[in-house]
């Protein structure tokens, strides 16, 4: 249960990653772990009620990036369409803007509307995320993603950061 001034995130951190690791309010958008020493936010809240979100380390070289697509349907498919094939049937027939899964991304579907995947550009951090897709008759569309790229010395804090979601 998350308030604007303190969030119980319901998430079992070890000692070190306590130590590491800090709730952030984003104003607009949530709250979100993060490591404590960053602090350089971009963040965005569009009127269609999509959110952006990225964290940066000092040196910028390791990132936390969130994307909700909030009540825009055509952002919520072509957002989506990489990683979910319904979200991609549904963006080519609806001529929206799409593209089709990148064979460089590693994707595990957990569930129908929830995608773990992973990748690693050259000369960058691996990075690890978290997509959700939503299209059904009792929601309404939406897409989102957490994405997480780390230092080798902090990849065991992905999973815990990916883990807490924003709230």
């Amino acid at each position: 249960s998350c308030t604007p001034k303190s969030c119980d995130l319901d998430i079992k951190l070890t000692p070190a990653q306590g130590k590491e690791l800090v709730a952030l309010r984003i104003s607009g958008i949530g709250w979100v772990l993060a490591p404590k020493q960053w602090r350089d936010t971009e963040a965005a809240v569009g009127v269609n009620g999509s959110q952006s979100l990225l964290l940066q380390s000092p040196n910028g070289r390791e990132t936390i990036s969130y994307y909700n697509s909030g009540a825009c349907v055509g952002c919520a498919y072509s957002a989506a369409s990489p990683f979910f094939p319904r979200a991609l049937k549904l963006a080519q027939e609806n001529d929206f803007m799409y593209s089709n899964p990148n064979p460089q991304v590693k994707i595990e579907h957990s569930e129908a509307s929830k995608a773990l995947f992973s990748y690693t550009l050259p000369q960058q951090y691996p990075t690890h995320g978290v997509a959700w897709f939503e299209d059904s008759a009792s929601t309404d569309t939406n897409y989102q993603n957490l994405r997480v790229t780390l230092c080798p010395e902090h990849q065991a804090l992905a999973g815990v950061i990916l883990k807490a979601g924003v709230h």
